[in-house]
């Protein structure tokens, strides 16, 4: 056993490290990342993060641009999304459309952007070895984009296609009404992606001209750069081409204007109010009618913009009380009383010169009808807090140092992430925090700023809120009268109801609404971890676990892994049984089940998601599994406590009807998802026959009554087997205490080879084609192309036939034929059962043509095929990503979970490593053939029609 280290070591800033740059900054990071950092800002003002991870199998790179759709010229919304789109459609240097994607894919990469409010980011990653001629295609984005004239309409047509694949999403609906009900002259009010109706136009091009002349300048843009290299190397590389990227000299001012308008509707206001002068200004209520079912309560605060009090982490500090779960919170208050099923809180939106803060409420089956109280027991809360501000400074500040200390725990030890994520959120960074900070920003909590969080908690008041009540239900009160320009969303807006204000306003002054128990403030964690003590592997070198004991009914496996030196563990546990069958009546038990348990537990271990574990309970094809994850000194306690629940589920028959009520709710929304989403579901239930879909899930669910749990929970668990894998910083004491609690549940007599693995359908020969309805504007036809058999070659050619398709039909089909904004190919296993699938949605191609440049498309694939060298460059790109070695311990348990739920070698990656590597450019055109030609495959069609 090796020492830890000191907790109060934890808390100091002098336990993070620096690494050196050029002179320009030091980069502060945690004592467990191994990255070395360099920032510099070039000449032209980009600045530019660089960092060396000697342990990254990829590079990686991203380009943020301080530049949104808040620009966009008034008459052209969406041309800053727009010009997103365009940018990769070749440059000067290299004018292929296609010449980007086909690039990155072919070297073991990926790539994409993102449009928001005030930033697009650009990201790829790539094979190491190919940093180098990635950046200079990278880079010639931002000096000499062509914007070919000659797929302006083309994209133009992909614009429109993804704004129509969207036009159902509630999200966007909701945002959509809120755009008209925010003040006009505040950016935010545009629509944010664009359309035909908005960029169809004469001029377009140069406007997309303009728009990058002025807004994509150097001082705009901030560049992180991942990659194995050394910072030389990786400097080399970046400057000279980046310094290129000319500076425009842009002003970005700050918003003056207030997001929120004041509704002075002095009617709606308490006469008293009015008379003692107090301010006339109304809680805005904004009622959207949704198209699913959907019961959702949005209430949103203005905030200033917080970025030079980044440090203080002021909005957490209230959010960790307004969202918590645990005993006598405003959460088990609401859900105690009913009214709720999940609340969120947290900043919705930041901008330059302020922000939105929002606490997101889904509604339970009284909460329709309580939305007064709900708002009210928010703002006795609010008081509450305010209160122990001012009366209790000692407790306020104990608090804030938990905040702190877990905090500086989290990042004492941090994970890195992959370096395609690490990459994409410092370039983000970048643009908010001091370059020191860029990694430590987020987790920098230096001192307790009380007077700021009164000021934020002042401005929580009705005066300064828009309540939005999102529901396929709205009460009468609440009917619509008028319709959203762009997503046809029909609402009301107007003032609170005085009412309700008038309640609201006692609240704020401390009085406890009717009916719901008073709120609390959260009690000290108690799953703060104390010994961060680690441990050396008995096998050292090994990377695969070792079975130690084996019963019948029950299995584990353990493993030490010293390598990441941090003090966390992964358990994983399957409880797999005969008892749940493909029968939907048993699918449906073994949700409610899963449901009652969470609700029965969450108070009680949210202190333990709070303080870096987690815990989750879910059902499977065979049964249930249940995962632990955090610092292996809480573990114990965690493990105990949930495992001796596991069989003592139990609820009232009111909450099992209103669990019944919230399931059937969740499948009704699935089956109105994005029709290319649909047919996944679909599919799903037909190759694995265990798995109902979602139509008679619900029919199965309506006849279920409340005896029912109960003598489920009698038939599951004495036939269950238990199959356990712990893997990360384990003792002896974690390993008693998982075997000690499994020990006291029931399980079965049997071995696991007992239990049946989930049944996949073997396709016959052919194509069998199936049709469903769905009521959505776009077509959408999901195509699967099932391998003839499981052996590990047929593995590697499926990955290796989606890999080389891919970016080859998303061109024909998305650049060149404008079928739809959704076009996917990829590997997809059914169980241990190799295949690939390619998925379209269009607005306006059927199915039935969609099909038809597939096949088209196949056929033309399979005859002219790909050279020999496009075959190399796949391969062994998809090889060195299988060698990959796993970039931290929560990946690893992931990979060693599913070896052994498959029934897996644990080096399975590496043995198909080995398989790939050796299956030579022939034997992969004849295993092509057998996948795709339509007179050797086995395939599955489906057809959305309306």
């Amino acid at each position: 056993m090796r020492s830890g280290i000191a907790l109060l070591c934890l808390l100091v800033a002098a336990c993070t490290l620096y690494s050196p740059g050029n002179g320009d900054a030091v980069v502060v990071k945690s004592p467990n990342d191994s990255r070395e950092f360099r920032y510099i800002e070039l000449p032209n003002k980009l600045k530019l993060l660089l960092i060396s991870d000697p342990d990254a199998q990829r590079a990686a790179a991203s380009l943020d641009v301080h530049v949104g759709y808040r620009q966009d010229p008034e008459n052209f919304a969406g041309l800053s999304h727009f010009l997103e789109h365009m940018l990769f459609l070749g440059t000067r240097g290299y004018p292929e459309p296609d010449g980007w994607s086909h690039f990155v894919s072919q070297h073991g990469g990926s790539h994409n952007a993102y449009t928001s409010f005030e930033h697009t980011n650009y990201f790829f990653s790539i094979g190491q070895e190919f940093l180098d001629p990635a950046l200079d295609r990278f880079v010639d984005f931002f000096v000499a984009p062509l914007f070919n004239q000659d797929y302006v309409q083309r994209e133009l047509k992909a614009v429109e296609a993804e704004y129509r694949a969207r036009i159902d999403d509630e999200a966007r609906r909701m945002l959509d009404a809120m755009r008209e009900v925010f003040n006009p002259a505040h950016p935010l009010s545009k629509l944010s992606g664009g359309n035909l109706q908005t960029l169809d136009k004469p001029g377009i091009r140069n406007q997309l001209l303009d728009f990058h002349r002025q807004w994509y300048g150097s001082e705009r843009m901030s560049l992180a750069i991942v990659g194995p290299q050394s910072l030389d190397e990786l400097q080399a590389m970046a400057v000279p081409r980046f310094k290129k990227v000319p500076s425009k000299n842009t002003v970005f001012q700050a918003i003056q204007v207030p997001l929120l308008q004041e509704q002075v509707l002095q009617e709606q206001v308490p006469q008293e109010q009015v008379l003692q002068g107090q301010s006339t200004a109304a809680a805005g209520l904004l009622a959207v009618q949704t198209k699913k079912p959907l019961r959702e309560l949005q209430i949103s605060f203005e905030m200033p913009d917080l970025r030079e009090h980044s440090d203080s982490k002021a909005l957490h500090y209230i959010g960790n009380v307004l969202g918590h779960e645990g005993p006598g919170s405003l959460h088990a208050a609401l859900k105690g009383a009913g009214l709720i099923e999940s609340l969120s809180v947290g900043t919705s939106l930041n901008f330059t010169g302020g922000s939105l803060y929002q606490i997101k409420i889904s509604l339970g089956d009284k909460g329709l009808q309580s939305i007064d109280k709900i708002v009210a027991a928010l703002f006795h809360t609010v008081e509450k807090l305010s209160q122990e501000l001012e009366q209790a400074p000692e407790k306020a500040l104990a608090r804030f140092d938990e905040q702190r200390q877990l905090s500086e725990l989290h990042f004492r030890y941090y994970t890195a992430p992959s370096s395609l994520s690490s990459a994409s959120a410092a370039s983000a960074n970048l643009h908010y925090y001091e370059p020191r900070d860029v990694i430590y920003g987020d987790y920098r909590t230096a001192h307790f700023d009380a007077p700021l969080i009164q000021k934020l908690l002042q401005r929580m008041v009705p005066q300064n809120m828009l309540l939005v009540l999102a529901s396929n239900e709205l009460p009468s009160a609440f009917s619509p009268d008028r319709r959203s320009q762009w997503y046809n969303s029909n609402y009301r807006f107007g003032a609170a109801p005085a009412g309700w204000q008038a309640q609201w306003q006692l609240a704020r002054q401390g009085a406890i609404p009717a009916g719901i128990a008073a709120v609390e403030m959260p009690a000290a964690n108690r799953f703060i971890p104390q010994s961060f003590a680690l441990y050396d592997s008995p096998t050292p070198g090994s990377k695969v676990p070792l079975r130690q004991q084996q019963v019948p009914g029950f299995e584990a496996w353990y493993m030490v892994d010293d390598e990441f030196e941090v003090p966390r563990a992964d358990i994983s546990i399957a409880f797999l049984s005969k008892a749940i069958s493909g029968r939907p009546r048993h699918r449906v038990l073994a949700h409610l089940y899963a449901l009652a348990l969470g609700e029965q537990l969450q108070q009680s271990i949210y202190p333990a998601y709070l303080a870096g574990m987690s815990a989750s309970f879910y059902p499977t094809l065979r049964g249930f599994t249940l995962k632990f994850g955090g610092y292996n000194d809480a573990l114990p306690a965690l493990v105990d406590e949930v495992i001796s629940t596991l069989t003592n589920v139990s609820v009232d028959e009111q909450r099992f009807g209103e669990l019944v009520a919230e399931l059937e709710r969740g499948w009704a929304r699935d089956m109105q998802a994005l029709p290319y989403q649909r047919l996944g579901q679909v599919v799903s239930s037909i190759l694995y026959p265990q798995q109902s879909d979602r139509p008679a899930l619900i029919q199965a669910l309506r006849t279920v009554r409340y005896d029912d749990l109960a003598q489920f929970n009698r038939e599951f668990w004495p036939g269950s087997y238990q199959l356990i894998i712990a893997h990360g910083n384990i003792n002896t004491e974690l390993q008693t205490q998982i075997k000690t609690s499994l020990d006291a549940l029931p399980r079965c007599q049997c071995s696991r080879d007992q239990i049946s693995p989930p049944t996949v359908t073997h396709l016959p020969a052919g194509t069998r084609v199936e049709s469903l309805a769905i009521a959505h504007p776009d077509h959408a036809l999901l195509a699967y192309f099932q391998a003839p058999d499981n052996r590990i070659e047929s593995v590697a050619g499926s990955m290796l036939t989606a890999a080389i398709l891919e970016p080859r039909l998303f061109a024909q089909l998305r650049t060149r034929q404008q079928l739809g904004y959704i076009v996917n190919t990829g590997y997809m296993a059914v169980f241990d059962w190799p295949g690939i699938n390619v998925v379209l949605q269009s607005p306006r191609h059927t199915a039935l043509a969609l099909n038809a440049a597939v096949e088209a498309y196949l056929a033309s694939f399979l005859a002219d095929g790909v050279d020999a060298a496009v075959f190399e460059h796949h391969r062994n790109a998809l090889v060195a990503r299988l060698r990959e070695d796993d970039p931290n311990l929560h990946r690893r348990s992931a990979r060693l979970w599913r070896a052994l739920m498959l029934n897996q070698d644990f080096e399975y990656r590496s043995a198909l490593a080995t398989a790939m590597q050796a299956m030579s450019f022939d034997d992969w055109q004849v295993f092509a053939r057998k996948l795709l030609n339509s007179q050797q495959r086995r395939a599955l069609q489906l057809h959305s029609i309306q």
